[in-house]
């Protein structure tokens, strides 16, 4: 290649760059007005996995069972594949102790929460969500404003949840992910100082000598990581 078509080349492969950059940042997901939620999200960013995977969930009785599940991001529901080929929901979630799919690991507490680190004493979880940011009207002219915004999903569930209704005002979606750290009864709390401090009352001072040591972001995974070694130590 001469110089002249490397000067050319240049400016294109840093605007395919930057192009890149913007895609990988650029959260958002808009659902148009006369689209439906399943229709507008893609199955990478609405599911955990891109297809229904084989799962086990282990009830707190003992006993199992097995299908083709699958964790829904939007609706914070572990759904599962019927004989008839039918999108359903597991219920009676407090009777289930956790549920296998794949190598990964849910455990429900309030949610389900997605095991990160394990062990006896201390547990390292997360939660991928993809929630409403804002909805917007479209005024004259095809414009979106900003109308209250709002944090609740049901408007946007059917009778059976499978969030097929149409919508009648753009939504603006973001996918977004909390960090949870358990205990040996598997319940769980967001990770926060204030409340890792609670959660861990028994070796508070411990903890407060940890946290004045190291400065811990408690949105980053690798200083909660680092956390999670430190806690099953004590």
């Amino acid at each position: 290649m001469n110089r002249k078509l490397r000067l050319l080349a240049l400016p294109l492969l840093l605007l395919l760059f930057n192009h890149d950059l913007f895609a990988q940042h650029n959260a958002t997901i808009i659902v148009g007005v006369g689209k439906t939620i399943k229709e507008a999200v893609p199955t990478t960013d609405l599911y955990e996995y891109p297809q229904f995977m084989q799962g086990t969930v282990v009830y707190r009785d003992g006993n199992r069972s097995f299908g083709s599940m699958n964790y829904n991001r939007f609706l914070d529901e572990m759904q599962f594949i019927t004989a008839k080929r039918d999108t359903l929901t597991l219920i009676n979630e407090k009777t289930i102790a956790f549920i296998n799919i794949g190598a990964d690991t849910f455990f429900y507490d309030q949610g389900y929460i997605k095991s990160v680190l394990s062990t006896t004493h201390v547990k390292l979880g997360e939660k991928q969500m993809l929630r409403i940011v804002d909805k917007q009207r479209i005024g004259a002219y095809g414009v979106a404003s900003s109308v209250e915004s709002i944090d609740t999903k049901n408007a946007y569930n059917d009778g059976v949840k499978n969030y097929n209704m149409t919508v009648m005002q753009q939504l603006l979606l973001a996918r977004e992910v909390q960090y949870y750290l358990g205990d040996t009864y598997n319940h769980f709390v967001l990770a926060n100082k204030k409340n890792v401090m609670k959660f861990f009352s028994k070796q508070q001072r411990a903890l407060e000598s940890y946290l004045k040591e190291n400065s811990v972001d408690f949105t980053n995974k690798q200083d909660l990581e680092k956390l999670f070694q430190f806690l099953n130590q004590l």
